[in-house]
């Protein structure tokens, strides 16, 4: 049996008023998209809603509340058990593709892929419901079958936690100047709703990062932006919640002309290490490229604070520990509890999974909320975590940077 687990892989967190996933451009000619176009696979219907109901029971009797199924969701994982079925390994970069395609914008979902005998179906499904976030229950679900010719089966599954359930789904691509209406219910236990927006890059420049605030009223949110100038935009629609700050929608919009808009990378300079850096410690590699990255954006340097550093390092290895990224600890609560009696004005944090510090650091500048967390000008300090793959920085603002 072969399966493939996706969840969020980064996580942003702010004290000031703001940990999924790095957006790619949503472009039909991707050649993951465009192997699933021609339709050699039939889905089986009648498995899938035998694969379903036995899951179904399982995440009720683990005390999971019923999802809603959903077409977008079935669609994405019809695009990954076709891929499947053909033995294509399922990587982060086929998953961004069919969740783009599908128009499927909630940053926390979970996808399943795998390759199996119907035996050992409930074996599956254990498996999944053991990597769920009881923070943020599935709310709806997705899920394709395919049978192959040696009898076994290609499924995907897909959850999300939908927090805020958009009227509309948010385009791909728009013209310039055109208005994007953002409007939905937001689900109890969410407040504060804010939207933070990426501006395009150029050659000579990063875009900046905007905050709109969002009008509510009653439960449903309503916001309107308007997408002026040519490029690649970058959305993330947070919510306050009792875990802290939550990213519930991230989406990348290509206004104008995509091929007139393609440029090399702003960071490319900042984001290169030398043979001598790269034979350091990760934790020390990743401390070089984000100071590299605020002087080219003309921040001051950061300075390690062992405090920040020791709470990082322990989050990490209870990140690792739980297998997913999550900034509230039900051991250790948030950031501000793992730092109990150190003094700081602001506090931010950010989290990856990720090979390298490279990978963690490109992957934070996909994320609008992570991207402003690295070039904040009133942090000071910082500290890395890394234990296997999973990444924790901490960031401090203290009013006395000699004796913090």
């Amino acid at each position: 049996m072969f399966w493939t687990l996706h969840i969020a892989k980064i996580l942003p967190f702010l004290m000031i008023p703001c940990c999924g996933a790095p957006q790619s451009t949503r472009d039909p000619s991707d050649p993951s998209i465009q192997q699933t176009q021609d339709p050699p696979f039939t889905a089986d219907h009648a498995f899938e809603e035998i694969a379903w109901n036995r899951c179904q029971s399982l995440l009720q009797a683990h005390g999971w509340p019923q999802t809603i199924a959903d077409d977008p969701l079935n669609q994405a994982a019809f695009t990954l058990a076709k891929l499947k079925a053909r033995q294509v390994e399922i990587r982060d970069r086929e998953i961004e593709s069919a969740r783009n395609h599908a128009l499927i914008s909630d940053a926390q979902f979970w996808a399943f892929t795998f390759s199996a005998d119907p035996q050992a179906l409930e074996e599956i499904c254990l498996r999944m419901i053991g990597q769920l976030d009881r923070r943020l229950p599935p709310t709806h679900h997705g899920i394709a079958a395919i049978l192959n010719e040696d009898g076994r089966y290609a499924i995907s599954f897909w959850f999300v936690h939908r927090a805020l359930d958009l009227k509309d789904p948010i385009p791909t691509k728009l013209p310039a100047g055109a208005r994007l209406h953002i409007e939905g219910p937001l689900r109890r236990g969410y407040f504060r709703p804010s939207l933070l927006i990426a501006l395009p890059s150029t050659d000579q420049a990063d875009g900046p990062i905007v905050e709109q605030t969002i009008t509510m009223l009653s439960r449903d949110l309503i916001t309107e932006i308007t997408l002026d100038q040519p490029g690649i935009y970058g959305l993330e629609l947070l919510a306050n919640s009792q875990y802290g700050p939550i990213v519930l929608q991230n989406a990348t919009i290509t206004v104008g002309d995509l091929q007139d808009q393609i440029a090399s990378h702003p960071f490319k300079e900042a984001l290169t290490l030398s043979e001598t850096d790269i034979k350091r410690p990760k934790e020390q590699q990743l401390a070089l490229l984000i100071n590299r990255l605020r002087q080219k954006e003309g921040r001051p340097p950061l300075r390690r604070h062992p405090k920040l550093e020791k709470a990082a390092q322990l989050h990490a290895e209870e990140l690792s520990a739980q297998g997913h990224l999550q900034h509230f600890s039900p051991n250790t609560g948030a950031l501000a509890t793992r730092l109990e009696g150190v003094n700081a004005l602001h506090l931010a944090e950010n989290l990856a999974f990720a090979t390298t510090p490279t990978e963690a650091l490109q992957a934070f500048l996909q994320s609008p909320a992570h991207k402003r967390n690295l070039l904040l000008r009133s942090i000071t300090h910082f500290g890395i975590g890394l234990y296997g793959n999973y990444y924790a920085v901490a960031f401090a603002a203290f009013d006395d940077p000699q004796d913090p």
